[in-house]
């Protein structure tokens, strides 16, 4: 990138503090994460898309059965807002790894940390109030005489609970990527390798601890058969194995982060190749679980 002097640093460089030449290097880091944010996005983007249409067809419909639909209304929204933010995120992705290739002013490069920072906040946003609209409506829609929530069983509370939960981990690992991506991009908050690779493993250690529990919840199948039926989670073998993906990232990236705090009585294993291939396979063993 361009810069008006010698001294200074341009927005996307380093100031030559220690780095790996790996995923702890700037340019490395911006653009791994960055093409990971792109295709996240690009493939949640139909399901989104999808969705939010679906609702917004019930919303249609329901005038022409005799009754107004403002929680279809509202998931439409919120789905649409997601969508928005991820697609804020995916550009501004693509401007900050174009930002290493073409020579331009470091305005260009905030722009796209800013852009990170709003499209990761505005798909939290939306999965929140996703996750608070069905929650309303566990509690405040009637069946009967009953709220729904009231229908269920206990252990059905739980799991419900576990999949609003898991709807929020799900959310907050890539919100968060995005988020602290462009403050890096924005204004060098990660100046070094160490600060960059603690960014990196405290979401994926901070995610799977919370989703992990949660997934093995919903693997607990549910026998009843009610009117709030349709709240529940589905039965599937599926959440025991994103469970243990979960417990396989958590465990190799907390492994990772103390062999990086214990330098002195680890004599610094965590650069050779040995420990670096056998951290990378883990995280991608629990990746594809």
């Amino acid at each position: 990138m361009g810069q008006r002097n010698s001294k200074q640093v341009s927005l996307l460089g380093s100031k030559g503090s220690r780095d790996d030449g790996c995923i702890g290097n700037r340019k490395v880091r911006t653009i791994a994460l960055s093409t990971i944010l792109i295709a996240f996005f690009a493939m949640a983007a139909s399901y989104l898309v999808s969705s939010a249409e679906w609702w917004e067809d019930q919303n249609i419909q329901a005038p022409v059965l005799g009754d107004m639909c403002q929680p279809c209304l509202d998931t439409a929204n919120a789905y649409y807002t997601a969508v928005a933010g991820l697609a804020v995120v995916i550009v501004s992705a693509v401007m900050a790894i174009l930002l290493f290739f073409v020579n331009c002013d470091d305005k260009c490069g905030r722009v796209a940390g800013v852009g990170l920072i709003i499209g990761g906040i505005m798909y939290m946003i939306g999965w929140l109030w996703r996750i608070n609209i069905y929650n309303k409506a566990l509690k405040d829609e009637i069946i009967g005489d009953t709220a729904p929530w009231d229908l269920l069983s206990d252990d059905d509370k739980q799991r419900v609970n576990a999949m609003l939960a898991s709807w929020f981990g799900e959310a907050l690992l890539p919100s968060a990527t995005a988020i602290l991506l462009g403050i890096d991009v924005f204004v060098h908050l990660f100046d070094d390798e160490a600060s960059r690779l603690a960014s990196n493993f405290a979401c994926l250690c901070v995610v799977a601890f919370m989703t992990c529990p949660v997934y093995y919840i919903m693997a607990q199948d549910s026998d009843d058969s009610n009117d709030a039926s349709q709240y529940i989670p589905i039965n599937s073998d599926a959440y025991g194995w994103i469970a243990t993906g979960y417990a396989v990232v958590f465990w190799f990236a907390l492994l990772y982060v103390i062999l990086y705090i214990c330098t002195c009585c680890t004599c610094d294993c965590k650069d050779t190749r040995c420990v670096r291939v056998i951290m990378a396979l883990g995280l991608i063993l629990g990746g594809i679980l």
